[in-house]
């Protein structure tokens, strides 16, 4: 890394762009960005509301020099466990050793399972 690059880059809430042909992006030791979205039927979802589908990452993957790489805002219609399935298949374990994705806890529930871990919400709005 040189003396000069960032260490983290963060980008938030962001589609694909070209905010990844930035070098403070491409070079950060640390990228924290979002992928939404993972299935397939997603994609017209992921366009929408302007957030990153994971075919859209995978396209920018072989521009990012990152040392680590964290996944932001993953959809709970996927949930984690089933995202980093998928990308374990799309990127291989080698590329998955830099890949991280936030709430990634050893507890953290299946997709579905978060609706039905607590009590209904309430009929109306504080």
């Amino acid at each position: 890394m040189c003396s000069r690059c960032s260490h983290i880059a963060t980008l938030g809430d962001t589609s694909a762009g070209p905010v990844f042909d930035e070098p403070d992006v491409q070079n950060a030791e640390i990228l924290l960005t979002e992928v939404t979205f993972f299935d397939a039927d997603h994609r017209t979802k992921a366009k929408l509301g302007r957030h990153m589908h994971l075919e859209h990452f995978l396209t920018l993957a072989s521009k990012l020099k990152n040392k680590n790489i964290v996944l932001i805002h993953v959809t709970r219609r996927t949930g984690i466990g089933r995202a980093k399935r998928i990308l374990r298949k799309r990127l291989g374990d080698e590329v998955m050793k830099n890949i991280h994705i936030l709430m990634d806890l050893e507890d953290a529930r299946e997709e579905g399972e978060v609706e039905d871990a607590g009590p209904p919400p309430a009929d109306t709005a504080e």
